[in-house]
């Protein structure tokens, strides 16, 4: 798979932040995201019982791993792991949600531009969060934050953060951009 300078660069430094050591969950994590196609994973460990692991893949945005990706991975997996390990390579579970965001813009912006972007954005910052990391707030707002022509947004209908477990991963199935008035 092509990648850019920037995930190349963040998947480098993360790549220090998690040092994989061959019995921690990185290590697994690692071994299923080599297979193509698969963006991320994450990892359980005793789901199945003691000595049992459980790997979540998901592809990147709409896209679908197939049979032959998961048991490509099964078979990395299985290849490298610990002795008295099973291992189980599993899809991740798409936690769809809806999103509300009511826009203020700066003078002489027009609204449709703006969505656009906004509505480019947001499903990015969706699309690229890993199996098992929650949609937060705080980085929605970050995204909006720097979109040139927002003054101001809030959230409606309460959104908080969508809280996920560690087989699911985020999927933002329906976004509303109003603006105010």
């Amino acid at each position: 798979d092509k990648e850019s300078d920037e995930d190349l660069r963040a998947r480098t430094l993360d790549s220090y932040k998690d040092i994989s050591n061959s019995t921690n969950a990185v290590y697994y994590k690692r071994l299923a995201q080599s297979v193509g196609g698969v963006h991320s994973a994450s990892v359980k460990a005793g789901v199945n019982g003691a000595g049992t692991l459980d790997v979540y893949l998901r592809a990147k945005g709409d896209a679908q791993l197939t049979l032959e990706q998961i048991e490509e991975a099964q078979q990395i997996i299985d290849k490298n792991r610990e002795l008295c390990v099973d291992t189980y390579v599993l899809y991740a579970i798409p936690k769809k949600f809806s999103l509300s965001v009511e826009l203020e813009l700066n003078d002489s912006y027009e609204f449709s531009s703006v969505s656009v972007k906004v509505r480019e954005k947001l499903y990015e910052y969706i699309d690229s969060l890993e199996v098992g990391r929650p949609a937060l707030v705080c980085e929605m707002s970050e995204v909006l934050y720097h979109i040139e022509g927002v003054k101001n947004f809030s959230f409606l209908d309460s959104t908080g953060d969508i809280k996920v477990k560690t087989n699911e991963y985020c999927v933002l199935e329906n976004l509303e951009i109003g603006q105010v008035s």
